[in-house]
């Protein structure tokens, strides 16, 4: 009886420090995910505002660029970046870009944020890269898992020492 009553004490503590934990790392990758997609809207606006930029839009070092359709059809490339920009890769960016319907968004296949110029001399794409974003929520997330193993173990430990005391008085009782 007194061995059951010490497994419901350990069981209840873990439960309690689990729950915790997972609210605390849950709280920590949704503001760090945000923060890191708010640096990369920020780059994209700033592009937006002025896609002949030559220098790094705003105090991030994201890669961008711009891609631009006239009305004859020309494509033309602005902006930085180390991707493979090649014609046939523009104009997949560009189907994807339109596939989604929407005026500003993420294309997951291509590690990119975009957004839709309306310049006076035809119609702009605005593309930030947030493969950085991407790995940083990733590396973040295996460190709050291996953390979060390493407390519950020590929790685990500490709710073994805790039951055996808090139990102790029942026990003498019990004899």
């Amino acid at each position: 009886m007194i061995r059951r009553l010490r497994v419901k004490f350990v069981c209840v503590n873990m439960a309690i420090a689990a729950a915790m934990l997972c609210v605390i790392f849950g709280l920590v990758l949704h503001f760090t995910q945000a923060g890191l997609e708010a640096e990369s809207q920020r780059v994209l606006e700033a592009v937006a505002r002025d896609p002949l930029r030559l220098e790094q839009p705003g105090s991030g070092t994201l890669p961008y660029f711009v891609l631009q359709v006239w009305p004859s059809g020309v494509r033309l490339l602005t902006g930085g970046g180390y991707y493979d920009l090649t014609e046939e890769t523009l104009w997949s960016l560009l189907a994807a870009a339109l596939e989604t319907g929407q005026s500003s968004g993420v294309l997951p296949a291509y590690k990119l944020r975009f957004c839709v110029l309306e310049p006076p001399n035809g119609q702009g794409y605005a593309f930030v890269d947030i493969s950085s974003e991407a790995g940083a929520m990733e590396r973040l997330a295996r460190s709050c898992l291996v953390i979060g193993c390493a407390a519950l173990l020590a929790f685990f430990a500490v709710s073994l020492a805790l039951a055996r005391w808090a139990v102790k008085p029942v026990d003498e009782a019990w004899r």
